[in-house]
């Protein structure tokens, strides 16, 4: 699939509120199974990193986090054309954590182990 960063943020908002499927199904995919990292749970196709709803991902020479707050109504679209991490993070991570630190301080997007 191919995606613009505009596309992403509008699915972004979708996967996070549910405008797509079924509640039925909403619900499911947002029941969060605790992942061993202190604010961070993992649903179906979505994971909720301290209120950040959606997902990232990865392939040779491309990071992404495509991140929605819904409190806040708030998007967040990070694409990066590099596979390099940095502190063990991923470029695309460390970018999203550094600007939600600023925008959001109350919801930092965060995956570093408690």
């Amino acid at each position: 699939m191919i995606f613009t960063l505009h596309d992403l943020r509008s699915w972004a908002a979708a996967l996070a509120e549910g405008t797509l499927p079924s509640k039925t199904t909403q619900a499911e995919r947002l029941t969060m199974t605790p992942t061993g990292l202190q604010g961070v749970g993992y649903g179906l196709g979505a994971f909720d990193n301290h209120g950040w709803v959606g997902h990232n991902g990865s392939l040779p020479g491309y990071q992404t986090v495509m991140v929605y707050l819904a409190k806040a109504k708030a998007t967040l679209v990070v694409h990066t054309t590099s596979d390099i991490g940095s502190q063990g993070k991923a470029l695309s991570t460390k970018f999203a954590q550094a600007v939600t630190s600023i925008v959001t301080p109350k919801n930092v997007y965060d995956i570093s182990p408690s």
